[in-house]
């Protein structure tokens, strides 16, 4: 009896010393995923305060302590069932920032283009960027609206293009605000600049696609050769379940299977590395 009361003591105060480090770390986690999550929604153009953010919390709580008292019948799994979900909103929203950097990857060069017919046509840079926001699509029609609205504040074209090249993870922005800049200072002929400039982007987009292409083909390959012998032993299996009993039942032919496992994984490792291409 006195044994279970020391440990309920030590217990309570192991409690009692760790709880308010842990209330502090559960408040510098959410602080941390607020800013990452409004930094994110900012990039689609959705501006929100802190306590919108809170609301999602609230959901993804009662989300998950649904989940774990109706579905899975066991409460203590709440907590990582809120993580869980709370995770897959970022993941979600880093897939999605992905495919629209992509998506602004590609409209860049025509819209460069576009800049540089405009200039030749007489207009000023700001009248010209002015104008590519209606005639160009989205999601690149979105940063040259704000990028318009950076130069209709006051900020001079060079910090505006810095700010808005620096806010976007698009190298080929960088080049294209150095491009305008230099131009700017030295008095050249900025269409023509920008004529090339739009041309080396489109051919840097269509190798990197032969490259994706060629990364994908290898990729396959190697799944291929992962799934043949398995679909072979499948196959022999049902064939021959008389001769292939001893490689599934005995110890010797679990050690085979796992010699098979092993070279398989090593194989589709060394695969994968070898057709992954650097930036």
């Amino acid at each position: 009896m006195a044994s279970v009361v020391l440990i309920s003591v030590l217990w309570m105060a192991v409690a009692i010393v760790l709880l308010p480090r842990l209330g502090g770390w559960i408040t510098g986690q959410k602080g941390r995923f607020e800013t990452r999550l409004l930094a994110r929604l900012e990039d689609f153009h959705i501006f929100i305060d802190a306590r919108s953010v809170r609301w999602v919390f609230a959901a993804a709580a009662a989300l998950a302590m649904a989940i774990a008292w109706f579905m899975l019948q066991s409460p203590w799994l709440a907590p990582a069932i809120f993580v869980g979900l709370l995770t897959g909103v970022l993941l979600l929203i880093r897939y999605r920032l992905g495919r629209r950097y992509r998506a602004i990857r590609y409209q860049l060069p025509t819209v460069i283009e576009l800049l540089a017919t405009s200039l030749r046509a007489g207009l000023s840079i700001r009248a010209a960027l002015t104008q590519l926001v209606r005639q160009s699509a989205r999601p690149i029609s979105q940063e040259l609206a704000m990028l318009d609205r950076m130069q209709r504040i006051g900020l001079p074209l060079e910090r505006a293009l810095s700010d808005w090249s620096a806010r976007l993870p698009v190298p080929e922005l960088q080049l294209l605000t150095f491009t305008i800049s230099v131009s700017a200072a030295s008095g050249g002929g900025l269409s023509e600049s920008l004529d090339r400039l739009a041309a080396s982007f489109r051919q840097r987009l269509v190798l990197e696609e032969k490259v994706d292409a060629l990364a994908a083909q290898g990729g396959m390959q190697a799944w291929v050769m992962v799934a043949v012998p398995l679909a072979l032993a499948l196959v022999l299996t049902v064939m021959d379940p008389d001769s292939m009993a001893s490689l599934w039942t005995t110890s010797s032919g679990h050690l085979v299977l796992g010699v098979v496992a092993t070279l398989e994984v090593l194989g589709l490792t060394w695969i994968r590395r070898l057709v992954r291409f650097q930036d």
